[in-house]
């Protein structure tokens, strides 16, 4: 009996480590930058991680990241810090053959960095869009502090006063990159809202008001 309860723990323990290498065999990861229009401000939302393992690193340099964008240009920034930072990039593969204004209208507006003036959260990372800046064709870049080790990254970016058309930028869109190994990058502008509906809706209440005072008896 204790040699058939030993091989049992034997046997438990194979099959925790299969599943665990199961796992972790092929290490996936998704950082996404959503924009939105919310009241009478624009605001990005950052979520997710980069999976730097077995990726080859393109260039490094050290520069100050910013909470910006340069819709244009193909150009998007987050950062918890506001130092100079060392950092190094790593190549990302358009899903589709971007170009200008890439995520921008095309305006003048849209030539220029648009500079956060709120931001929260934690992370930092400057992405390269903009595959003429890149040696290949359809290769793109992002880059992250050079201690960056797959941490996750959330926060906030927020443009006060602003709209997309007063930023340049275009007014929806999907822009999608993929690494080599499996990783994704999603840049998204997700269109406002429609108000016809909520008009509708409003015109049709006061109309019902309107008619239930008609037909209310008359003292």
């Amino acid at each position: 009996m204790k040699i058939s309860l030993n091989m049992f723990r034997a046997s438990v323990v194979a099959c925790v480590a299969l599943l665990a290498n199961a796992a972790f065999a092929a290490p996936t990861s998704s950082l996404t930058i959503d924009f939105n229009e919310v009241g009478s401000d624009v605001v990005a939302t950052v979520a997710g991680s980069f999976d730097i393992s077995s990726l080859i690193p393109q260039s490094s340099g050290t520069m100050t990241m910013r909470n910006f964008v340069s819709p244009n240009d193909g150009l998007a920034g987050f950062s918890d810090s506001g130092s100079p930072v060392a950092w190094v990039s790593w190549r990302i593969d358009e899903q589709a053959a971007y170009t200008q204004p890439f995520w921008g209208d095309g305006s003048n507006a849209g030539n220029v960095p648009r500079f956060a003036t709120s931001t929260t959260g934690s992370g930092s990372f400057y992405l390269e869009g903009n595959p003429l800046s890149s040696p290949e064709t359809s290769e793109a870049r992002i880059r992250f502090p050079a201690a960056y080790a797959g941490e996750a990254m959330n926060g906030t970016m927020t443009w006060a006063g602003q709209t997309y058309a007063s930023m340049g930028l275009a007014t929806s869109g999907t822009w999608n990159w993929q690494t080599a190994n499996g990783g994704t990058v999603a840049l998204r502008i997700n269109a406002v809202p429609e108000p016809t509906g909520c008009v509708g809706m409003a015109f049709a209440a006061v109309a019902l008001g309107v008619w239930i005072r008609r037909r209310a008896p008359k003292a």
